[in-house]
């Protein structure tokens, strides 16, 4: 029951009872925003009412969303669009007319998907560089991911590109781009490739110089030639070419797509032949020799039945008198000729006779060769030049020291030469070696001394024996004819007496043999 209360100055209270009830009402409101990222170019919001009411209800819900949208509804969702900070509100109205409001400021987050464009041309031509690009319209933060998708079968994980498409078609191309939200965006497109001209210049030829030649090239829908003076145009599909010289010609076709394809044509200029000639001007009869000409691509000898081949550029024969060879040469088009000749001079050999062939003397001793020559000889040349008094004469003395196989050479002003052997045995059996049988060391200077004489050797021991066989002078290794070497009838520095002595010699001749002499020696006092 209300009652009321009353007071007085002096604190007294007295309460006074009303049997009427009085009744407030009241109604506070209040609600909360649960937020849904994640989608794409929007953020759902879910709002929540929290509103209180005493002894009401409410009857009226006015949201405001604080981008321009309401709704009437209890607890409502709404989706943003744009990243910003919003102020939403909420007003209610009770059933008993009371009214309540409530303002909550959100900050919205909304991943954008990117807004991107291509550049992508509509056609190509085969093997042409396309360049491929693309870009974001809208400038999102953040990294963007990019794929190419070239509709053969390749991706490719770049933003701009360069590709060349090697084969003809329609390939249905597309690139996408990726934030980092994982929202994407892309773009599709088809691009024709269109095929190359198959293009001939035409056949390589050859021409006579001062001739001229039609090109006929075909496979294209228009034609450029490389710039040449010696063509009669440049953009026509059959121009006249007058080259003075062998020469490659350039061109570039195009068909009706604009692409375009290139190849080439070779004229060779046959020039005016010059035939020119290797062949020897001297031989020796009986010689084959080589005979080559050059300077045109088909050739004729002559006289033919002296040559291996008539008809090719190298060929040989072997001429037994002097001859004189000539060729007529020409080009395969038989644009012009040229005939060019030499004389090739044929010497015979010269003679030469050697009288003995072999010839066996004692060592020590010479031999004078007895050759004969013909009148053409204008060489000499013997060897080898050890023990010959002269390597360029025809007769030399040869005095060997063992034996000795001698070669001479003899040539004449063309060259042709001729060769003989002289072979000299050398014997050494002692006939060239002399030991006297008496001396007389009185110093009269005559015959004073015993030792061995001769030539072609050397002593390689001499000893001299009394006859009771004591040595009384020995001497080893030392030169014939030398009288210091030899015995002057002494014994210790004491002269002998006049008897018959023994002398044993060991003689090494100059080939090598080694003989031996005996025999006695008188000394005469």
């Amino acid at each position: 029951m209300p009652q009321l209360i009353i007071v007085d100055s002096g604190g007294c209270h007295i309460p006074v009872v009303n049997k009427d009830t009085i009744v407030i009402y009241g109604v506070d409101a209040k609600f909360s925003v649960t937020s849904h990222p994640g989608v794409c170019d929007s953020s759902r919001c879910d709002f929540i009412d929290s509103s209180a009411t005493l002894y009401d209800k409410v009857s009226l819900y006015n949201w405001k969303f604080g981008d321009g949208d309401s709704s009437t509804g209890f607890n409502p969702y709404h989706y943003y669009h744009n990243s910003i900070l919003y102020n939403t509100q909420l007003n209610i109205k009770t059933e008993k007319g009371c009214e309540g409001s409530y303002t909550i400021p959100i900050n919205i987050l909304v991943d954008s998907t990117p807004q991107i464009f291509a550049t992508i041309p509509d056609s190509v031509c085969v093997n042409a560089a396309v360049l491929l690009t693309a870009g974001v319209i809208n400038n999102l933060p953040g990294n963007i991911i990019w794929k190419w998708n070239l509709g053969n079968g390749l991706t490719l994980d770049t933003k701009d590109t360069t590709y060349y498409f090697n084969t003809p078609g329609k390939y249905a191309l597309s690139v996408s781009a990726i934030s980092a939200a994982g929202c994407s965006d892309t773009v599709y497109h088809t691009i024709r490739t269109d095929a190359l001209p198959i293009v001939d210049a035409g056949v390589d030829s050859a021409i006579c110089r001062g001739q001229s030649i039609i090109l006929n090239p075909k496979g294209a829908d228009k034609y450029s030639w490389l710039s040449n003076t010696s063509l009669s145009c440049f953009t026509c599909s059959a121009p006249a070419a007058n080259p003075l010289y062998t020469t490659t010609y350039f061109l570039n076709g195009t068909n009706s797509y604009g692409c375009t394809a290139s190849d080439s044509v070779n004229i060779r200029v046959i020039q005016p032949a010059k035939v020119l000639l290797t062949v020897p001007d001297t031989i020796c009869i009986g010689s084959s020799i080589r005979l080559q000409a050059t300077g045109a691509e088909i050739y004729a000898w002559a006289p033919s039945s002296l040559v291996t081949n008539s008809t090719d550029s190298v060929t040989s024969s072997t001429p037994q008198t002097t001859t004189t060879y000539s060729v007529i040469g020409k080009d395969s088009k038989s644009c012009f000729s040229d005939t060019a000749s030499t004389i090739v001079n044929v010497f015979p050999y010269p003679t030469l006779q050697i009288k003995d062939s072999n010839i066996t003397i004692e060592a020590g001793s010479e031999y004078h060769v007895d050759a004969l020559g013909s009148d053409d000889i204008t060489y000499w040349q013997w060897s080898p030049p050890s023990g010959i008094s002269c390597t360029n004469c025809s007769q030399p003395v040869i005095k060997p020291a063992a034996t000795q196989t001698y070669a001479v050479n003899v040539h004449n002003v063309a060259g042709c030469s001729v060769e003989k052997h002289v072979t000299i045995t050398v014997l050494c059996k002692g006939q060239n070696l002399f030991i006297p049988n008496t001396f007389s060391p009185n110093g009269d200077g005559m015959n004073d001394y015993f030792y061995p004489r001769g030539k072609g050797f050397s002593v390689k021991s001499f000893r001299v024996f009394s006859r009771w066989g004591a040595i009384v002078y020995e001497r080893n290794n030392f030169s014939p004819n030398q009288q210091t070497y030899g015995w002057d009838g002494t014994y210790n520095g004491k002269a002998l007496q006049a008897d018959v002595y023994v002398f044993i010699a060991e003689i090494m001749c100059e080939n090598g043999t080694v003989i031996s002499s005996k025999g006695n020696i008188t000394l005469l006092r």
